[in-house]
C-alpha cells in the first residue's frame, strides 16, 4: 500500500500537453463514444479523466517512500507498451508519464494491452484492496467510467435525475447486458412507436421518410437521392395541407392525383416536376443527361 507520506505522481509531474491534445480531439469522435448516449452539459473528456486518475492512483517512483514492489512491477509491465525502462527512478517516472499520455488516446482506450498494463499498475500500487473512486456529482459519468476502466470500484451519484439515468445505463446496464440490451431497446422502441402511431396518426400527416420506405420503386435508391426525395415530399405535404386548409391528415388519394417526377441532374441534386406547381421545364439537352428517374404514382 502507498504510504501517506509518499507523493502521488500527479503532485510532481503530468503530461498535460499530450493529454490536452487527445482531449481536444475527443470532441470530434462520435462512433462508440459515451457522449452519443445522451447529451450532457459540460461533459468532461474521458482522456483527461483517465490520465488524472492514473496520476492520482500511482505513486511517484522518485519519492523515498515509494514501495519497491511497485517499482519492480512497473518495470515489468511498462515494456509491453513501450521500450525498456531505465534503471534510475527518474527513468521510471518518465516512463509512467509517457504511458499516461499515450493511454489518454481514444484509439488506445480499449486496447487490451494498455488496459492490462493500466490495471496492473493500479493493482501494484494498491495490492491490499481495490481503490474506491467516489464522485458525488458525476453528471455524464466520465470519472466513474474511467475508474471502472482502470479496474477500480466506483460510486457515482447526482442530484439531476437525467444524470442518474445516464449513469445507471452507462455504468450498470451496458456492462451487465452487453449487445443484448441494444436489441431489447430496439424491440421495445418499435412497439412504442407502433402504438403511438396507431393512436396519434389521425392528428399528423404521414412521415415523408416512411412514405419512401414503403414505395417499392425506391428500394434501391441511393441515400443522397433518398434525402432529396424526403425534402420534396415534405414540401408536397406542406403544399397539400395548405390546399386542404386544415385537413385532418395527408391525403393519399391527392398524391395519386398530383403525380411527382424526380429527375437526377448530372451536376448534382434533382429537379421536381409537379403537375400543379410545376416551375421548370425539361429541354432536350437536360433529357440526355438523365440517367435514372423515380416516378411516384402512388404512396
Amino acid at each position: 500500500m502507498i504510504p501517506k507520506e509518499c507523493k502521488r505522481l500527479a503532485e510532481v509531474d503530468f503530461p498535460i500537453a499530450v493529454v490536452s491534445r487527445h482531449s481536444a480531439r475527443e470532441k470530434s469522435i462520435r462512433h462508440g463514444h459515451p457522449s452519443t448516449l445522451h447529451l450532457w452539459w459540460a461533459r468532461r473528456p474521458l482522456a483527461a479523466c483517465r490520465a488524472v486518475l492514473l496520476g492520482l492512483l500511482l505513486p511517484d517512483p522518485c519519492d523515498p517512500q515509494c514501495p519497491e514492489d511497485f517499482k519492480n512491477k512497473a518495470r515489468e509491465l511498462l515494456p509491453k507498451v513501450q521500450g525498456k525502462v531505465g534503471a534510475k527512478d527518474e527513468d521510471l517516472r518518465q516512463a509512467l508519464l509517457k504511458f499516461i499520455g499515450d493511454f489518454s488516446n481514444w484509439d488506445l482506450s480499449s486496447n487490451q494491452t494498455y488496459l492490462e498494463t493500466g490495471r496492473g499498475l493500479v493493482k501494484a500500487a494498491h495490492p491490499g484492496e481495490t481503490p474506491l473512486v467516489v464522485d458525488p456529482f458525476a453528471g455524464g459519468g466520465s470519472i466513474p467510467l474511467e475508474a471502472l476502466r482502470l479496474g477500480c470500484e466506483t460510486f457515482a451519484s447526482d442530484l439531476n435525475p437525467v444524470a442518474c439515468l445516464i449513469l445507471k445505463v452507462m455504468l450498470e446496464d451496458i456492462p451487465r447486458q452487453g449487445p443484448e440490451l441494444a436489441d431489447e431497446l430496439r424491440r421495445v422502441g418499435k412497439e412504442i412507436k407502433e402504438a403511438a402511431e396507431k393512436e396519434l396518426k389521425q392528428f399528423y400527416p404521414d412521415d415523408p421518410y416512411d412514405m419512401i420506405s414503403k414505395e417499392p420503386n425506391l428500394l434501391n435508391v441511393s441515400d443522397e437521392m433518398r434525402e432529396e426525395i424526403t425534402k420534396v415530399l415534405g414540401q408536397v405535404t406542406q403544399y397539400d395541407r395548405q390546399l386542404q386548409q386544415g385537413a385532418e391528415r395527408f391525403s393519399a388519394e391527392y398524391v395519386k392525383e398530383i403525380r411527382i417526377k424526380l429527375v437526377p441532374q448530372s451536376g448534382g441534386g434533382i429537379k421536381t416536376y409537379h403537375r400543379d406547381i410545376q416551375t421548370t421545364k425539361k429541354d432536350e439537352k437536360e433529357e440526355e443527361k438523365v440517367k435514372q428517374y423515380v416516378l411516384l404514382e402512388s404512396i
